[in-house]
């Protein structure tokens, strides 16, 4: 489901996502669903805070600045979202309709991204998005082949499970 609205409100527990034209609106949805609902500006200029959540009853940014979103297409917006290791962007720009198998100019996906910034939940929802995990980077490594490398035990195991393969062994 493609969205061109800004603003997004992520639930809590990332179960729901919804997509609004101001940020007002989005404010007080987010605020009725309280504590760790999420509003997501989705067109933050750069060196402005990209995500408010819901703390203690009001909404307090988060330090996750944006990058001129609105100067990068769908793709772009996806990978500087995985960068920033935060589901809640993630799960809003594939919202908003970006291709979970979008690739930076090095092949690296946002699920390679979700890897490196050792994101369990992010990695969870990029797979349920129908990325493809055996896509490789520019230096040949699938996001199994970097979980691993890296030490991300948890979400090597995810990824093999998922793929079918062996438990990853603790080199």
């Amino acid at each position: 489901m493609s969205q061109s609205r800004r603003y997004f409100v992520r639930s809590a527990d990332g179960g729901s996502i919804s997509a609004y034209d101001n940020m007002d609106a989005a404010e007080l949805v987010a605020g009725q669903l309280g504590d760790g609902a999420e509003v997501i500006d989705t067109d933050a200029p750069a060196y402005h805070p990209v995500v408010q959540e819901v703390i203690g009853g009001g909404l307090q940014y988060l330090e996750i600045g944006g990058w001129n979103a609105a100067k990068l297409d769908p793709a772009g917006n996806l990978i500087e979202a995985a960068k920033k290791g935060h589901t809640g962007l993630i799960h809003a720009y594939l919202a908003k309709g970006s291709d979970a198998n979008s690739a930076d100019r090095n092949g690296a996906t946002a699920l390679h991204w979700a890897v490196v910034k050792a994101s369990p939940e992010a990695v969870r929802l990029l797979i349920e998005a129908g990325v493809d995990a055996s896509k490789t980077d520019a230096g040949g490594l699938t996001p199994l082949d970097l979980a691993r490398q890296k030490g991300r035990g948890e979400i090597a195991e995810y990824l093999a499970d998922g793929m079918g393969l062996d438990a990853p062994t603790g080199d």
